[in-house]
């Protein structure tokens, strides 16, 4: 009585094992399908009603599942370019670093060049003047001179 128990206990591991062998199986069907929604073989769409009936998945699931991978499969193409797009980023970024330190660097130039402009043209008039005060106070030094400029 103990062996045809213990044989029956052994044949229920079995099939249980059996069992979980072929979710598995069915499962991992279920997520190939998924994964190829993009790209579907003329096959997919019985094979995916068959393994969602054998996973007694509802309709409801399977399409939040399709969305689901959808979504991940995109999520990882885009993942799959970050090291690119990163890359352009910091050669963005150091093109910019290097024009604004660029143009800042000709807005200081300039600004000394009008500065310098500034205080010629300050000193030119200044020099007109005191010409011309010159010329008015002393007439018989200077009769008709005619500053150059």
């Amino acid at each position: 009585m103990n062996t045809l128990l213990e044989r029956a206990a052994s044949i229920r591991e079995a099939e249980i094992r059996t069992a979980q062998v072929d979710l598995a199986e069915w499962r991992r069907r279920y997520v190939e399908i998924l994964s190829r929604q993009d790209a579907p073989k003329p096959e997919d769409a019985q094979a995916l009603l068959d393994t969602a009936t054998e996973l007694r998945l509802s309709n409801v699931q399977v399409e939040e599942d399709c969305r689901t991978v959808a979504r991940y499969v995109r999520l990882q193409e885009q993942a799959a370019q970050y090291e690119s797009l990163h890359a352009i980023e910091v050669k963005a970024r150091d093109i910019l670093k290097r024009l604004r330190q660029d143009s800042e660097r000709a807005i200081q130039t300039a600004d000394a060049d009008q500065a310098k402009a500034s205080n010629q043209a300050s000193a030119a008039m200044a020099a007109d003047a005191e010409v011309k005060r010159m010329r008015m106070q002393r007439p018989d030094l200077f009769p008709d001179e005619t500053p150059t400029s």
